[in-house]
């Protein structure tokens, strides 16, 4: 099976966050794993924003760059957004799912390359079953 990460996923895997338990529990399931580029910038902007909140320090966002290249280095494949994924993105808010434009555009680039989503978002995680993506629970 191929497994598109949410960025929520590589946060909590990667952060102490209430979820981090589950987070590595998905990610030590047996699939094949493919994380857009999408998921990685998100990644970059978030640490970024839990720096600048005083959330994290920031001499660690470095160390979490280092730790997501080592992550996909041994998860394995990266993958493209597609203009399609935009287009679907938007038809999935605009039929009434309760979701930010990035959690659509997940949704739409795993559809697109027909992988379930691992995702810690409860509407998101929802919002797949309107698009036909499964979602990969831990």
């Amino acid at each position: 099976m191929i497994v598109s990460l949410d960025t929520s996923v590589l946060i909590a895997a990667l952060t102490v966050e209430p979820h981090s338990a589950v987070a590595r529990k998905i990610l030590g399931r047996e699939a094949t794993w493919a994380i857009s580029d999408w998921a990685l910038a998100e990644f970059s902007a978030a640490i970024r924003i839990k720096a600048r909140r005083g959330d994290l320090a920031s001499h660690y966002v470095p160390v979490l760059e280092r730790e997501l290249a080592v992550l996909v280095r041994g998860l394995g494949a990266t993958f493209a957004m597609d203009a399609e994924d935009h287009r679907l993105a938007r038809i999935l808010i605009v039929g009434g799912a309760l979701l930010r434009a990035p959690d659509a555009l997940h949704i739409a680039a795993a559809r697109r390359i027909g992988a379930a989503l691992a995702t810690l978002d409860s509407d998101q995680a929802s919002a797949c079953a309107d698009a036909g993506v499964e979602v990969f629970a831990p």
